[in-house]
């Protein structure tokens, strides 16, 4: 099934233009006669496992509240108390590749945008505490209700010492919701918010990415040096008598300015496959990997004759930007590859987890491309599902 928004009949320009990044909106039924398509124990089972990230925060409403990180066993679960605990485990569609559906629904807004899908669950009084994201949130209620208090603006950004949360020590309630089934809200980076569980609480949190500047950089810089020749260094060659001495020379740094320059004003290209690559890195314990069937290929044209769709796998991270040839650059778990201009339709819709149309009838260059990454198992056939 895949779960589609409908965001109280808002276009997406709307949305873009009213909230995004804006201010903060609640919307009732986005998903009608909403089920979470997980149970609680299902969730405390990807928490036992060992390259699933989880986390345990306990405590009153109140504070103070206690971590501990995964994986956990089934005794952790067995010792907890009856309220006032909530488990949190990252990444979930890319370990359950049903839930990714989900993500695929939020196609109005750029997929190297979308992160990963969190999914907490909490009994009566569970709580991380009043806090902030650097980044934009959707907080999906999928079963039971959680109230939901905000603060769009908070002036006093102190932190409370008496636990090992990042957590607001003082926050002040502006707005407050319950959110039941089907509802969702919508916070823009830098809203103060905090929820507190009902009973049997479980909420979807679609967390999006907003690299930071530093991390940008620091990593670029390094893209531009792996570019350099190995002998490139500093060079003087119309030294004057006037630059000798303890003295930096001004034409020292006019010097320095050129061997920048490259890394300040590197062309829309440059940045562009940068980028890429960038944006595409999955997590170190996320990496995709899998072992080449080159069987694999054979079976490609009579898959695809017999209707059958391709799609990608929830744990590869790949997009594609047109290259100055108008061929599409395709980035895949920090890779680049380049394919024909042809190929662009095929991978709109397979890098947005759609279904090829019925009537989609791939060329030379298509089948080519899908037995490649059928080959290298980004690609399942949906019928395998």
């Amino acid at each position: 099934m895949r779960y589609k928004l409908n965001l109280k009949g808002l276009e997406p320009v709307r949305f873009l233009s009213r909230y995004w990044q804006k201010k903060p909106a609640l919307f009732r039924q986005v998903i009608e006669d909403f089920q979470s398509p997980l149970s609680p124990e299902e969730l405390a089972g990807l928490a036992c496992e060992a390259d699933v990230e989880s986390r345990l925060v306990e405590g009153p409403p109140e504070g103070p509240w206690t971590l501990r990180q995964g994986p956990f066993s089934a005794a952790d679960f067995e010792a907890l108390p009856a309220r006032d605990w909530t488990l949190l485990v990252q990444d979930v569609d890319k370990h359950l590749p049903e839930l990714a559906k989900i993500l695929d629904s939020f196609d109005f807004l750029p997929r190297w945008r979308m992160d990963d899908l969190m999914i907490s669950y909490a009994p009566e009084g569970g709580s991380v505490g009043p806090h902030l994201d650097a980044y934009d949130v959707f907080l999906l209620q999928a079963r039971g209700t959680r109230r939901w208090a905000i603060n769009e603006k908070p002036t006093d950004l102190s932190r409370r010492d008496d636990c090992e949360l990042d957590v607001l020590a003082h926050f002040e309630a502006e707005q407050e919701w319950v959110l039941e089934p089907g509802d969702m809200l919508y916070l823009p980076p830098g809203v103060a918010h905090f929820g507190i569980a009902g009973p049997d609480c479980m909420t979807f949190s679609v967390g999006l990415r907003a690299p930071d500047t530093p991390g940008m950089i620091s990593d670029f810089s390094e893209f531009v040096t792996q570019q350099l020749p190995d002998d490139s260094r500093y060079q003087d060659p119309d030294l004057a008598p006037e630059e000798a001495g303890p003295r930096i020379h001004p034409k020292t740094i006019e010097r320095l300015r050129g061997l920048f320059d490259h890394l300040v004003n590197s062309s829309n290209e440059e940045l562009g496959d940068w980028f890429g690559r960038y944006i595409t890195e999955p997590k170190p314990w996320l990496r995709f990997e899998t072992e080449a069937d080159p069987a694999q290929a054979d079976t490609v044209d009579q898959r695809l004759a017999q209707g059958h769709s391709p799609l990608l796998r929830s744990d590869v991270l790949a997009v594609w930007r047109e290259g100055p040839d108008g061929r599409p650059h395709v980035f895949v778990d920090g890779d680049m590859e380049v394919w024909p201009e042809v190929c662009k339709a095929l991978l709109d819709r397979l890098l947005s987890r759609e279904p090829l149309p019925e009537d989609f009838e791939p060329g030379p260059d298509d089948r080519k491309l899908i037995a490649d990454w059928i080959v290298k198992g980004r690609l399942e056939w949906m019928d395998d599902e």
